[in-house]
């Protein structure tokens, strides 16, 4: 398998340098959760995507 899409957090996005890639401007943190698995942007201390595997569902929250 490989991957097709990538996460990023768009605040980060809007600020990165013409010169540095999403990858390497990227700081990102991803642990478990009670659900499943959340990824957090680490500059901005934001969520990006919970992913809920009790209920089976992949929610994005705060517009990420």
């Amino acid at each position: 398998m490989s991957i097709v899409s990538f996460w990023h957090c768009k605040s980060c996005l809007k600020k990165r340098p013409e010169s540095t890639s999403p990858r390497e401007w990227a700081r990102f943190e991803f642990g478990a959760t009670i659900q499943g698995f959340q990824l957090r942007c680490v500059r901005c201390e934001k969520n990006i995507v919970h992913l809920d595997l009790m209920g089976r569902k992949v929610r994005c929250i705060d517009g990420h």
